[in-house]
Order: structure tokens, then sequence, then C-alpha cells
């Protein structure tokens, strides 16, 4: 068995986050338009995307997934729910939520990590960054959203969050099994 440098070692994984990476933003593409057409929010698969992310990759590779996918709609490919793209989704009243899948990946996934450093069972660590992420991009929507419809916050936590939990809470679950089944099958990043 030939034994592997560091650089060599570093250098694979880096290859092998670029490339989750590039397949989980792309995933979030193909699934972003998919979408309940509720009003203002609709119901979509980004979520799930965005917890498979964190769960499966280092928090900077999991920020940059989700940028990426941002990046695409912002470029005018129709990703974004219902097929739309542009800037004037991304400063529209859903643009906030679309901020919160970047921060969100990238703080789950340090969530994740984190939890996982001081010794917490990996279900746990998954659970913790699931919640963490969801608060974070449920308040950058929340807020959002409220800013740009001129909603007091409740009124914008009652159309932006409140119809989406259950929802967002079995997404996050499925990517939870997901995630522990890639580990399972032996798939490191």
């Amino acid at each position: 068995m030939a034994l592997t440098a560091p650089n060599e070692r570093a250098s694979s994984r880096r290859v092998r986050c670029l490339a989750t990476a590039a397949l989980l933003g792309a995933l979030t593409a193909a699934l972003g338009p998919l979408a309940l057409p509720v009003e203002p929010v609709p119901i979509t698969f980004q979520t799930f995307c965005v917890a498979l992310a964190a769960l499966l990759l280092p928090a900077p590779w999991a920020a940059g997934s989700m940028a990426l996918y941002v990046a695409l709609g912002a470029a005018g490919l129709p990703v974004f729910s219902k097929g739309q793209a542009g800037l004037s989704i991304i400063v529209g009243p859903t643009g906030g939520y679309l901020a919160g899948f970047v921060i969100a990946a990238g703080l789950g996934a340090l969530v994740r990590t984190g939890l996982r450093q001081v010794g917490a069972r990996r279900v746990v660590a998954d659970t913790g960054a699931g919640i963490v992420l969801m608060t974070v991009v449920y308040g950058v929507g929340t807020v959002w959203l409220a800013r740009s419809l001129h909603l007091s916050l409740s009124q914008a936590a009652a159309a932006g969050v409140v119809p989406f939990v259950l929802g967002d809470a079995v997404k996050v679950g499925v990517a939870i099994l997901i995630a522990e089944a890639v580990r399972k099958a032996g798939v490191r990043l």
C-alpha cells in the first residue's frame, strides 16, 4: 500500500469538496424551480439542499455551494423558485431567504463540526446544525420580508415561517438520513 503525502491528501480533499460543493449547488439549482406557489414565500426543496450542504461539507465549502446557486440565479439562469432569475429576485421580498441559505449552510456546518469536536454524537451534531441553519434562514428571510413588504416581524413570520416549519423539519430530517448514509458508505470530505 503506497503512502500518500500530506499535500496530496489535502489536494485530494479540496478536489472532493469542490466537486461536492458544485454538485450541491447544481442540485439546488435543479430543485429550486420546483415550488408550490404559496405567496409571498413559495414552498421549495431549497432548504433540503442547504441542509445537505451543511451536513456534508466543511463550512466554507457549504456556504460556497449555496453562493454558487445564488450566483447562477443572479446571472439569469432560471434556478430560483418558480423558474425565476435575476437580481430583482435577490433584492425582492424573498431575497433574504437566498442570502440566508449562504449564511445558514456555512454556520450549520460550523455548528456540526463544533459539536462533533466536543464529543457529540453525529445525530446530535446534525440535528443541532439543522436547527441552527433553519433559524438563520428564517431569521434573515423574515427580517428581509418584513422590510420589503412593510410588514411587522410577526406578520412576516406568519407568512414566511409558520407555514414552513413542519415541512422544513421533514426536509432537514431527510437530509440527516442521507448525510448519514453517505458517511456510512465511506465518503469522506
